[in-house]
């Protein structure tokens, strides 16, 4: 294993040069200024050295000065690569001792050469450090190797921007949701702040003398009002957990068909609702309570929205590796542009939707869903018109 050594100040310089010389058998070091190029130098006692001229601490001719007067760093390679080019500049270089000089913009192919030829003849540094600047050997590889190189080495280049690209996509899509989070939860605790408030004024009624009857209904209003409390807070931090990621799909197998079948029978009896499944079992990955939740939340709007006796259709299909889930109504319905809408907690379009919630319901649901690989989606033509909510999740394998 050879072991390169590259001091360059300009990152992208580095990253070219890295690129150039990522052969089997080579080992790069890197430094971005002098002393610690340096110091890499002596301690690691690289088979070749490539020095950029201008470098912070010390410049490429320091560096180099001070190895040839180190004498275990006496005979080492250097290629002083730099955009010093006038004839001035080579001859200061060679009077330092550089093994070869290179002037960029550098041709990498010539490079790649130079490093392989040195590596190989390193008994030779003596001759060539003071022989000038290295003639293009007679076997100097064609233009069409050199645009090989070039595409390789910009192939390499591209592949690593997109990575960087992918890793930027990903935090933004983690500030996202960290911001979504956010919202929510400010939303969430300030749309029931009051509910506290109108229980002490309930608890105010119940303290003065008044007829059991009426302490009695105070007592339920009250109770009722801890109930509507306690759940919305619930149903709120389940809502958080499932969105952060918290909560995780449980691995296990469940049968959509026998849990649609199941959950559809509890239906209140003056319900209509017609049912379709598969004959054969419907497999998906995830536990049976979380995705009950999803599908009693659908039934349930389906049902409170509704003229009663409310009338509902629920199918279930499996296809192309995915099971849908469909449940509609012929009630209320929404406008179509807000059909996504109906997915966020607390949004307006809950007071027309869901006037008898506070929205968190299909929030959750649509977390639950997401968290399993899912969509949930809903559809509507219009106010009065009914509304259709699907849930497409991935069948398991196997």
């Amino acid at each position: 294993m050879k072991t390169i050594l590259l001091a360059d100040d300009e990152a992208h310089l580095r990253t070219l040069v890295r690129t150039t010389l990522d052969q089997p058998g080579y080992r790069i070091l890197e430094s971005e200024d002098g002393a610690t190029a340096l110091a890499l130098a002596r301690s690691e006692r690289p088979d070749v050295v490539v020095l950029d001229w201008m470098m912070p601490n010390m410049t490429g001719i320091e560096v180099m000065t001070a190895l040839r007067r180190d004498a275990a760093t006496a005979n080492l390679p250097i290629i002083l690569l730099t955009a010093k080019g006038q004839r001035a500049d080579v001859t200061q270089a060679f009077a330092s001792g550089a093994t070869a000089y290179l002037a960029k913009p550098f041709s990498p192919l010539e490079l790649l050469a130079k490093v392989d030829e040195l590596c190989r003849e390193c008994a030779a540094v003596a001759t060539t450090a003071t022989a000038g600047p290295t003639a293009t050997p007679a076997d100097a590889p064609t233009a069409d190797a050199q645009l090989a190189l070039y595409a390789r080495d910009l192939a390499r280049m591209v592949d690593a921007e997109r990575e960087r690209s992918r890793e930027l996509a990903e935090a933004n899509a983690r500030l996202q949701l960290v911001d979504q989070i956010k919202s929510d939860f400010l939303t969430f605790i300030s749309h029931e702040l009051r509910t506290p408030l109108a229980l002490m004024g309930a608890f105010d009624l119940y303290e003065m003398e008044v007829e059991p009857e009426e302490r009695a209904r105070v007592a339920a209003i009250i109770r009722a009002g801890y109930e509507r409390l306690n759940g919305f807070v619930g149903r709120g931090l389940e809502y958080f957990d499932w969105l952060a990621g918290e909560c995780a799909p449980v691995d296990e197998i469940t049968d959509l068909a026998a849990l649609v079948t199941s959950l559809a029978a509890k239906m209140p009896d003056e319900t209509q609702c017609r049912v379709t499944v598969p004959p054969a079992p419907c497999p998906v990955r995830g536990g049976t309570p979380a995705l009950a939740t999803c599908i009693e939340t659908l039934l349930d709007n389906a049902r409170k929205f509704s003229p009663q006796p409310a009338r509902i259709t629920v199918t279930l299909t499996a296809a192309d590796g995915r099971a849908t889930i469909g449940v509609t109504d012929h009630g209320r319905g929404f406008p179509p542009a807000l059909a996504q809408e109906l997915f966020r907690p607390f949004t307006v379009l809950d007071t027309l939707h869901h006037a008898k919630g506070t929205g968190l319901s299909l929030a959750l649901s649509a977390a639950i869903v997401q968290a399993h690989g899912g969509t949930i989606h809903a559809a509507s033509t219009g106010l009065d018109q009914g509304a259709t909510f699907t849930i497409d999740l991935p069948l398991a394998a196997g």
